[in-house]
């Protein structure tokens, strides 16, 4: 027994001894300069001992919405926090005051407005326009004031082999870009009487003052050049689309569905005539939301690739796609927009030859919700006026919403109770909610194949 406590007393001797020895040698706990040099990437998630630790302002303040009491921990004293709170409090109203200045975007970081630009687009030395290199651009528009309507009698093919054009300008400015000019001009030129077109900016103004005009208005040539066509081998026409890039196209989930095999034209004005414009593509695979709910509508969007690039034009262009916030914040607050298609003219009547474009002013959530027994989700927005809407054929076409002179995606035409009732809306799949999807889909199909592999096969089927 003696020997056992003997034995436990001198091992605990043993061991202050050490712990004695490394404390004399060491600090136990390092620094936090130290400590930061071992985790690099220290948690910010609340953990248990946080509310222990004093406070810290990028934690609290700027990667989350804090309050003044926490504002008050990391600065801890009170003045400092009324100097600093008047400053913060106001923060979230910076791009809110004509979105902080920027051309395109506006984000809020450390306190100030950084502005940034749509793809293909840069930052301007005055960090608030944005400029460009390329003339081929996303969101853009022809020069106002075109005349004439291009007309080709030539036999086009599929996969955008079109011969040469037969064409006639007419435009009460100068077209600047010579590039763009070449595509117009042709060895043979055949005069077309010409007809003047409303353009865009004097139909939006009159819209806002007027609402006389009626949906029979006509979007003249490269006024709609991101509008794509989505048409079966009997050339029926299933549904509209938006061109995002040269690979992809935007559309409704309602829409990939319908048929089996269909094809994408583009450039397309007035389907009885040939342009010589418009260029066919195949379809090589198509991603469709894998939450889409056939009876309610919810999630009704898809992405459409093509078998082979697509070629810009003057009359073939991608629209912008942009920033959730900008869209929920911004564009979805402007006065009207733009829906365009080749859908029926009226309930129970022919589908439109020419395509048509239609300006819509955006309608409140309640009335919404109010104007259909149906479920409106929060994928959702409805717009137009009283009396004027899409129309069948018109699906998954374009909502469009113009932001200094640039074109955003902002809806697809998505569902409605027939076409032009009384006190009914037609329903468009909100794009501000999909922004993050539309991006994942375009990576996974961009990786899905090669374009080209499959121009003789099924169309792959994918979700995401």
């Amino acid at each position: 027994m003696a020997v056992s406590i003997m034995s436990a007393s001198l091992l605990l001797f043993c061991l202050l001894q050490c712990f004695l020895q490394v404390f004399s040698q060491g600090k136990v706990f390092r620094s936090a300069p130290e400590a930061n040099t071992v985790f690099l990437r220290p948690k910010r998630a609340k953990t248990f001992m946080e509310e222990f630790r004093q406070g810290n302002l990028e934690r609290e303040c700027y990667e989350e919405q804090c309050d003044f009491e926490e504002a008050r921990e990391y600065f801890e004293d009170t003045q400092k926090t009324k100097t600093f709170w008047a400053v913060y409090s106001v923060l979230p109203q910076l791009c809110k005051n004509k979105n902080g200045g920027c051309e395109h975007f506006c984000n809020v970081i450390q306190g100030s407005v950084q502005c940034s630009c749509a793809d293909g687009y840069f930052l301007a030395s005055d960090k608030q326009s944005c400029h460009f290199n390329e003339t081929i651009r996303c969101g853009f528009i022809l020069p106002k004031g075109l005349q004439t309507v291009l007309r080709d009698h030539q036999t086009k093919t599929m996969e955008g082999n079109i011969t040469a054009l037969n064409t006639s300008v007419n435009s009460t400015e100068p077209i600047q870009d010579a590039d763009l000019m070449s595509d117009l001009v042709a060895e043979n030129r055949t005069q077309i009487p010409t007809k003047t077109w409303t353009t865009l900016e004097s139909l939006i103004d009159s819209e806002i003052e007027d609402e006389s005009y009626r949906q029979s208005g006509y979007c003249p040539p490269g006024e709609c050049p991101w509008q794509a066509l989505l048409f079966n081998e009997n050339e029926i026409v299933l549904c509209g689309g938006t061109i995002l890039n040269e690979n992809i196209i935007l559309t409704a989930a309602s829409c990939v569905n319908q048929s089996d095999d269909f094809n994408i034209r583009l450039g397309e004005f007035d389907r009885s005539v040939n342009e010589g414009t418009e260029v066919d593509h195949k379809v090589e695979a198509v991603l469709a939301h894998r939450n889409y709910n056939e009876q309610t509508y919810d999630n009704d969007i898809a992405l459409i690739k093509l078998a082979t690039p697509i070629k810009f034009t003057r009359f073939i262009l991608p629209v912008c796609i942009p920033e959730q916030d900008f869209a929920k914040k911004v564009l979805m607050r402007e006065p009207v927009a733009v829906v365009s298609g080749f859908g029926r003219l009226g309930e129970a009547q022919i589908p439109s030859m020419i395509m048509k474009r239609l300006i819509v002013t955006h309608v409140d959530r309640q009335t919404c919700i109010n104007s259909t027994q149906f479920v409106v989700t929060n994928g959702m927005f409805c717009a137009g006026y009283k009396s004027r809407d899409a129309c069948q054929g018109d699906g998954g076409g374009p909502h469009i919403t113009r932001y200094n002179d640039t074109h955003f995606i902002t809806g697809i035409v998505s569902w409605g109770e027939g076409c032009e009732r009384k006190g009914k809306y037609n329903f468009y799949t909100q794009v501000s909610r999909y922004i993050q999807w539309i991006h994942e889909g375009i990576k996974k199909l961009v990786h899905s194949g090669t374009n080209g592999s499959s121009q003789h096969l099924a169309i792959k089927r994918l979700y995401l």
